[in-house]
């Protein structure tokens, strides 16, 4: 505000900026006391008041019940913050008793001014948040789940369901139950809940019950002073009502290496519509594509593939596979164990189940690498698996969760990893192959090379840059890849 305005500090401006306090060292019934708002407390009289006559009155007083659920409602105020809900009902009696309480702290009684002093600022805080705005403008924390203690984790789960992965996300959606019908949500956030699965549901109540009225997609290296691809970020403006026809302006400036190109990319965009980076999109169109992320410069062809054609999904097995839980002790590369002792080529979970031998290939995963190859671990299933199983079981209680697929081991399958440092790649695996998390598998009966074919595709690089434009594949976005599989017709 100083740096806008050089006298913003000299025009009597009041600015709410306010640091959460915790009500855990207030006692309602002791401020009630001291506050004396009803007049029945006399001074010097030590007991009276909360005798239980007394304390009944004040429990049906609505000033005590405000004040004790306040207590209650900011116990954990350091933890949540300002994700606490205030009722927007209470905006009204929250500021009849700030009013009271800054007088009182002015001209009150020696227990009147320090009760009031120790309960101004909790009062403050949730008239703040009972009132509803006509913007929220906000660059939200970003913490994901296994980050946050068990009091936020249990509290993100039942309050927002839809965006408990993440912090950044629940103030996201937090920020709306702050506006007034039709105000703007403006944030500056990670780009990731516009694509993952995690965040569908979000995506899917945002769609229903909002508008992008524009958005730049700043991508990695937004910001200077972090380096590489660490945040990936996304500016946006919502209002808060649905608009499914509207079309919303979307910059893609995810190209830039730093803020000054994406800054001159931005200022081009604004003087030249035409400049190829600035893209008008519906929100329905995103409904169009399987789990609706927020896929602003898809084609209408591409979203005609994705809404008309069947998935691979329809039409091939996916597969994940084991997690040993401890790959230093099972896993090898197969230049570390006697040759002899590994079994290659095994047809099938019979076959392999009968082999004398110990080691075997295992799919892993890799980087980026097409068609064949990451061939070089082997896994420990010698007896079956014996040793591996008995010791998931221990894990968890039953070797099902951890060894998974196992009736298609070994079977001729397409690989990819989940996990790349460039782009989505696809390799053929041939039999006698085991498979990890890592490397799930495709499973066809005889169309292995045209999945391959198309997993490989420029296409399918395309679609997938729509669906799940990161290094981190998941099952469930190849899956949504448009299929459609026609049997070679024999030309005689």
């Amino acid at each position: 505000a100083r740096e806008d305005d050089r006298r913003i500090l000299t025009r009597n401006v009041r600015l709410n900026v306010l640091a959460m306090q915790s009500s855990q060292h207030l006692d309602a019934n002791t401020l009630w006391r001291d506050l004396n708002l009803t007049g029945d407390w006399h001074q010097g009289q030590s007991q009276g008041l909360f005798d239980s006559e007394q304390q009944d009155l004040s429990s049906n007083d609505a000033t005590y019940k405000l004040i004790a659920d306040l207590i209650e409602r900011f116990q954990d105020a350091k933890t949540f913050g300002s994700l606490i809900e205030v009722p927007n009902e209470w905006e009204a009696p929250l500021k009849a008793l700030l009013e009271e309480l800054t007088e009182l702290s002015n001209s009150g009684d020696i227990m009147q001014k320090a009760a009031a002093q120790r309960l101004v600022s909790m009062v403050q805080q949730a008239w703040a948040l009972a009132q509803r705005y006509d913007a929220v403008v906000a660059n939200p924390p970003y913490m994901g789940s296994k980050g946050m203690n068990k009091a936020l984790k249990d509290y993100a789960k039942k309050a927002y369901p839809n965006s408990k992965s993440d912090l950044f996300a629940i103030f996201m959606e937090h920020a709306f139950s702050l506006l007034v019908p039709l105000g703007y949500n403006a944030q500056i956030n990670m780009q990731s809940w516009m694509f993952l699965s995690s965040y569908e549901k979000l995506r899917e109540w945002l769609l229903d019950n909002t508008t992008i009225i524009t958005m730049a997609h700043l991508g990695g290296r937004a910001f200077d002073s972090i380096s590489g691809e660490v945040v990936s970020a996304t500016a946006f403006v919502m209002e808060k009502i649905a608009k499914p026809d509207y079309k919303g302006a979307y910059l893609r400036l995810v190209e830039g290496k730093s803020e000054a190109e994406k800054k001159c990319a931005l200022l081009e965009a604004i003087q030249n519509r035409d400049c190829g980076w600035l893209y008008d999109a519906k929100p329905d169109d995103f409904k169009k594509i399987p789990g609706s992320p927020v896929a602003y410069w898809a084609s209408k062809g591409v979203i005609s593939n994705f809404s008309e054609k069947s998935s691979l999904e329809d039409n091939v097995l996916f597969r994940q596979g084991m997690a040993t839980s401890d790959n230093d002790r099972f896993l090898r590369f197969w230049y570390e164990v006697e040759f002899k002792k590994i079994g290659l080529n095994c047809k099938g979970p019979k076959n392999l189940a009968e082999s004398k031998k110990k080691w075997f290939p295992y799919s892993k995963g890799g980087g980026y690498r097409k068609w064949y190859g990451f061939n070089d671990i082997v896994v420990n299933w010698e007896n079956d698996g014996f040793e591996l199983k008995e010791f998931t079981s221990t894990l968890t209680q039953g070797m099902n969760v951890r060894l998974k697929s196992r009736n298609y081991y070994c079977i001729p399958n397409v690989t990819y990893s989940a996990l790349t440092s460039y782009k989505f790649s696809a390799r053929l695996n041939g039999s006698g192959f085991l498979f990890g998390t890592g490397g799930s598998c495709v499973f066809g009966e005889d169309n292995l090379t045209t999945i391959l074919c198309l997993l490989n595709s420029t296409s399918s690089d395309y679609f997938l840059s729509m669906i799940s434009p990161t290094l981190n594949f998941e099952m469930i976005d190849v899956k949504r890849l448009p299929f459609e599989y026609h049997k070679e017709v024999e030309v005689i």
